[in-house]
Parts: structure tokens; sequence; C-alpha cells
């Protein structure tokens, strides 16, 4: 009887409901991906993600962002994950805003939530 608790607490919750999977899932069988691919996912990032003109403070090196690409390709739920002025992360954000639907990650064939988490490498002259 121990066992089945056990194994259930680690199945997720969405198992046990009869409505729409909403599960994000962090190891997909298939990664979502910018369209285009690696080198367009870069291009997007130099044509994009812009050097900030009002520095508030000390630029930061690198950024991590963190969001949800949705079943359809949209992106949503946003976060920076080192934190740092809110200006940057304001800035970057519409730049991510800007991104067109991603082709969504895959569990068992077919499309699925998942989590994605983008490190933004900037360099000043």
């Amino acid at each position: 009887m121990i066992r089945w608790v056990i194994f259930c607490l680690f199945l997720p919750s969405t198992v046990f409901s009869h409505g729409e999977d909403t599960t994000i899932y962090e190891f997909p069988d298939i990664e979502a991906k910018f369209p285009g691919g690696p080198a367009a996912l870069m291009r997007f990032a130099v044509d994009n993600f812009s050097y900030l003109d009002t520095i508030v403070e000390e630029p930061p090196s690198k950024m991590y962002f963190e969001f949800i690409v949705e079943k359809d390709g949209t992106l949503t739920d946003f976060r920076v994950l080192r934190p740092t002025h809110p200006a940057y992360y304001e800035h970057y954000l519409k730049a991510f805003m800007q991104m067109p639907k991603w082709e969504p990650a895959q569990w068992n064939g077919q499309a699925v939530r998942s989590k994605y988490r983008f490190p933004l490498i900037l360099c000043y002259d």
C-alpha cells in the first residue's frame, strides 16, 4: 500500500483530471524550438536584443530568462532567474514579446507546454 501512495505522489496531477493537460514539461521528448532553429534564434537575438541606452546601473553581463512555450507555440509566464535592475528586465522582455510563435515541445507525439530557459549574454563595447 505504501508503494502505491508514493508512486501516486510522483504522477502529474493532470493524470487524475478529466480536463485538458496543463502539465509543464521540463524534459519533453522533443524540446520546443524557435522557428528556423538555433541559427534563426541567434539572428533574432542579434537584431532585437539591443543595448539599453539609459544605463540605470552597471549593465549585467548575463541575464537568464525563463518562459513557457505553450502548445500553440506562444510564449507566456516570463521570469528573470537572476535578479537585475527592473529596467533591464523590462527592456529585454519587450524583445521576447516580439518573438514569433515557437514550435512546441512534444511528449509521446503530442504538443505539450514546456519550460524554456534562455541565457542572454550581453556584450558591451
